[in-house]
């Protein structure tokens, strides 16, 4: 999708996500400008060509002045802290206030917000974008996360509706690709062993975090049709075995015995909606982990 002389702000554009989008939107012509806390991580980070915008979630003012003279804004920017909910609720849903409150000072009329299927409360159906949110409710460590992206969710919209701002959500399941510092990096580590307890019938989405920067570029593309929605990104669905057994016909390293350890768990959200309104079509799950083996020993720079 060519997004020729569009220039783009995004928010934690040094994290895994962000990296790609960062690079996927440039490839498509846009001019990309880098909202981060860190500048020297940055600069580590991005090529040198980025434009970077310092400004932290926190501080309203400088988002606004980040954006200033932006076609659109990609919220991406959060966090998850297991030993602290607090802060990622403080973070996730104050930051995205802050985010949204910064676009309207700034005149900016095209959102994208990056949310997550974990604002689903766990089902066992395969849940749908009319499926209801968490309710915002006092948070543990497993369900803060969770909780914090609905209800940033809510206000990201409220602001959107009010301000007349054209606003698109996207709930991706597992963000994955090469050096993944969460499901790549687990595979890893397990599958080194040379025997191991390994989870059978645990199903989830996989989603390849360039298949979500091509989401996201088809919605800036088409704001006609993706304005005021929100898309699942499921991507493939496959067990944690299936995703070992894809790893190892890659070429990954893989223990001589895999223990089945029953582990029922189903995470299925529907994505046909943005696979019929804005032609996504995700890479198989085969082509995802030989992307990753190939690139395991192979120095990033």
């Amino acid at each position: 999708m060519e997004l020729a002389n569009v220039s783009i702000a995004i928010t934690g554009a040094t994290g895994f996500l962000g990296g790609y989008l960062v690079a996927g939107l440039r490839a498509r012509g846009a001019r990309v400008i880098a909202v981060v806390r860190d500048r020297a991580k940055a600069e580590r980070l991005l090529p040198s060509t980025v434009e970077l915008r310092v400004a932290e979630l926190r501080d309203r003012a400088a988002l606004a002045r980040s954006f200033e003279g932006v076609d659109a804004v990609i919220a991406n920017a959060a966090m998850i802290s297991f030993l602290d909910p607090g802060l990622t609720m403080r973070t996730n849903v104050e930051g995205t206030r802050n985010v949204f409150e910064a676009i309207t000072e700034a005149g900016v009329r095209r959102a994208i917000y990056i949310s997550s299927t974990t604002v689903y409360p766990y089902s066992f159906a395969s849940l749908d974008e009319t499926s209801a949110l968490r309710a915002l409710k006092r948070a543990w460590f497993l369900t803060a996360y969770g909780i914090s992206k609905a209800e940033a969710e809510r206000i990201a919209s409220r602001v959107a509706e009010e301000q007349d701002i054209a606003l698109t959500t996207f709930r991706p399941c597992g963000i994955t690709g090469p050096r993944d510092p969460l499901l790549i990096a687990a595979i890893e580590r397990v599958m080194r062993a040379p025997i191991t307890p390994f989870p059978a019938y645990a199903q989830i989405g996989v989603a390849h975090a360039a298949d979500v920067t091509d989401a996201v570029a088809r919605a800036l593309a088409r704001p006609e049709v993706a304005r005021g929605k929100a898309y699942n990104l499921q991507g493939c669905t496959a067990t944690l075995w299936q995703i070992a057994d894809a790893w190892q016909r890659a070429g990954g390293r893989s223990p001589r015995l895999r223990l089945p350890i029953p582990m029922p768990i189903r995470l299925r959200y529907d994505d046909a909606l943005v696979r019929r309104e804005l032609g996504w079509q995700p890479r198989s799950l085969d082509a995802i982990l030989e992307e990753a083996v190939r690139a395991r020993d192979v120095s990033p720079g």
